[in-house]
């Protein structure tokens, strides 16, 4: 009548290795920072990072203006746009 087929493996007897989704991880072992350690960690690293990143290029001459380039669209006068004409009193619009 119903039921598994015969080919069907029987559940395994031990729960699987992976924990439920909401069990909690066991607490750390090691106590978090303090909010001096984490200050000091951090100015650490950005100490780190400064002296990794190259200093930054001064520009070159000055003196020498840079020209814009204007497309044809800038450099052409702007249209003004077509007026619109209201409909006559007398046309039933």
């Amino acid at each position: 009548m119903g039921g598994e087929a015969a080919g069907t493996p029987s559940a395994p007897a031990s729960p699987p290795a992976f924990p439920a989704v909401h069990d909690m991880p066991p607490a750390r072992p090691a106590p978090i920072l303090t909010e001096d350690q984490q200050r000091q960690a951090e100015a650490e690293l950005v100490a780190a990072r400064d002296r990794a990143r190259p200093p930054p290029k001064k520009p070159a001459a000055q003196s020498q203006p840079q020209k814009k380039q204007q497309t044809a669209a800038q450099q052409a006068p702007a249209k003004p746009a077509p007026a619109q004409q209201a409909p006559a009193e007398g046309s039933g619009q």
